[in-house]
């Protein structure tokens, strides 16, 4: 079982990743921000982060960066409808260890979280 992060500043959409991850992995805390993000990352250090790549402040590849100069450990999984190759090299660059395309199924999350954890 493994300590998650979330960061979505879509309610629903947060609802349904703690939904998913139920069960399987406790979810230390909930982030709608860039800044929030990286703040319950140090205060929580969760085994992974579930990082939505655009948010209301900010956006999660400088997200992913900040987290993973301050705190390398956890792995990044972000989520995004956008599908295009330099967005995908740009998480990668990042820090990101996995990359979801919006909608995913529950099971793609498990296995994104599970292979990153290795």
């Amino acid at each position: 079982m493994a300590d998650v992060l979330i960061v979505e500043d879509t309610g629903l959409q947060a609802a349904l990743i703690k939904g998913f991850l139920s069960g399987t992995h406790s979810v230390v805390g909930t982030a709608g921000t860039a800044a929030r993000a990286v703040e319950l990352t140090v205060e929580t250090a969760p085994d992974a982060v579930v990082m939505d790549l655009r948010l209301a402040e900010g956006n999660g590849i400088e997200s992913t960066r900040e987290i993973k100069s301050t705190r390398p450990e956890p792995a990044v999984i972000v989520s995004t409808v956008t599908v295009d190759q330099e967005t995908r090299r740009a998480v990668f660059e990042a820090g990101a260890s996995r990359y979801l395309t919006k909608p995913y199924p529950k099971e793609d999350l498990l296995t994104a979280i599970e292979e990153s954890l290795g």
